[in-house]
C-alpha cells in the first residue's frame, strides 16, 4: 500500500496515517488534506520532522486545515502554520518560562 514519503510526493489516492512522534513530552500531529486527481478530498495525517521542528509540507500541494499539539490529554489547535512553528520553537527554548498549553496541564516541575 502506498504511503507518504518525506522525499517523494504523496500518492493522491490513499489516506494514510503516520505517527505521532513525541518531542519534549508533546504529541504533535498535523491534519492536512490534499486534492486527488479526481478532485475528491482525502484526509492525511502528516508529521513534523522532530529534528527540525519545522513544517515539512509543500505549500503548493497541501492545504493545511488543522494542526494541534497534545499534552496530558489537553490539546491546543493552530490554524496557521507559522503560529505552530513559533510555538514549537518556544518548546525548544529551555528558558522560555511557560508551558505552551498553560499551567493547568501540570507540567513536570
Amino acid at each position: 500500500m502506498p504511503t507518504l514519503s518525506w522525499t517523494g510526493l504523496p500518492t493522491p489516492y490513499v489516506a494514510h496515517s503516520h505517527g505521532p512522534f513525541r518531542t519534549k513530552g508533546y504529541e504533535v500531529q498535523i491534519a492536512a488534506e490534499f486534492l486527488k486527481e479526481t478532485n475528491d478530498r482525502c484526509k492525511t495525517l502528516l508529521l513534523l520532522r522532530p529534528q527540525l521542528c519545522q513544517l515539512d509540507v509543500k505549500y503548493g500541494l497541501f492545504e493545511l486545515t488543522q494542526m494541534w499539539i497534545t499534552k496530558n490529554g489537553k490539546s491546543k489547535e493552530f490554524y496557521d502554520p507559522e503560529d505552530l512553528r513559533l510555538s514549537l520553537e518556544s518548546l525548544s527554548c529551555p528558558d522560555h518560562g511557560h508551558d505552551l498549553l498553560g499551567p493547568a496541564l501540570g507540567t513536570d516541575q
